[in-house]
């Protein structure tokens, strides 16, 4: 006897039933232990993301770090009256006694600044040097003429060994041409060979950057100094771009808002409108669904 149409259809309902609801238990295990896989790797993506991405931050970083330490460089070796190179050897060889780059740019400048006042108005703070040391060991103003800062420096403290100054002697003479400048004795004597040795065992070791790095890396600093200029322009004409179009915009606003009687009016017929829009979506996903 042939089974009628509803008999046929609650039966493949039932055929249907049985086989897919061990399907169904499956996919909610396949998506369970898909999500857990899946929140595993975000893990290992973001850990890895992490290490990569610091990278760059890193390398830029020690670029620009680098780049500001050779304009530095630059402008004290420049104040000193030195190469870059030369500066950067004395300048290892000073930290050994406690002098920073800095202090000693100072004391190197004002050794130039206290020799060149005496040799053009024959006074100044080195009067006394000239007065009662120079004659006695055979100097003169011209004996430094031809000096660098540095070795300027080393003749003076070796003249005054010559002449067997005291202590308080040598440090009245020292800190005459150059504030501190006292604490450099050990490094200028004998002409300043500790100086030499210990600026030339930085240029060894490999402490010292040589031109060609200071001059790129000088370069990199101007062209950064002109990106960030750019970035400031840009940003300058796209506010004179928006700024009309969002100020229009805030007065329609404020104008459709009072015409539709205030914000609150506004709002709460947007809310009743969002609440009905909603409502009609999940009765419609949940028709479509079953």
């Amino acid at each position: 006897m042939a089974k009628s149409l509803g008999t046929l259809t609650l039966d493949l309902i039932a055929k249907v039933g049985s086989f897919t609801g061990p399907l169904d238990r499956a996919s909610q295990e396949a998506k369970k232990r898909n999500a857990e896989i899946a929140k595993s790797f975000s893990n290992l993506a973001k850990g890895v993301g992490v290490a990569i991405g610091s990278i760059p931050a890193v390398l830029t970083a020690m670029v620009v770090s680098s780049s500001n330490a050779a304009k530095e460089i630059s402008n004290q070796a420049a104040l000193a009256g030195l190469g870059t190179t030369e500066f950067q050897k004395y300048a290892a060889g000073a930290r050994t006694v406690g002098v920073e780059q800095d202090k000693l740019t100072d004391i190197l400048k004002d050794t130039n600044d206290k020799l060149g006042d005496f040799a053009n108005t024959g006074g100044g703070a080195l009067l006394d040097f000239f007065t009662n040391i120079a004659p006695k060991v055979g100097l003169t103003a011209d004996s430094f003429k031809k000096l660098n800062s540095k070795e300027a420096l080393a003749l003076y403290v070796t003249s005054l060994e010559k002449a067997n100054v005291s202590q308080q002697e040598m440090t009245f003479y020292m800190e005459a041409i150059a504030s501190d400048s006292t604490a450099l004795v050990p490094l200028l004597r004998n002409g300043g060979k500790a100086f030499d040795e210990l600026g030339q065992a930085a240029m060894d070791a490999g402490v010292v950057m040589d031109e060609t790095t200071i001059a790129a890396a000088k370069q990199f600093g101007i062209e950064l100094s002109g990106l960030g200029q750019y970035i400031s322009s840009a940003q300058t004409i796209l506010a004179a771009e928006f700024l009309p179009v969002l100020a229009q915009f805030t007065k329609d606003m404020n104008t459709s808002a009072k015409e539709a009687g205030g914000l609150k009016g506004v709002v709460g017929d947007l809310g009743d409108k969002i609440v009905e829009v909603s409502a009609f979506v999940a009765n419609a996903g949940d028709g479509v669904i079953r």
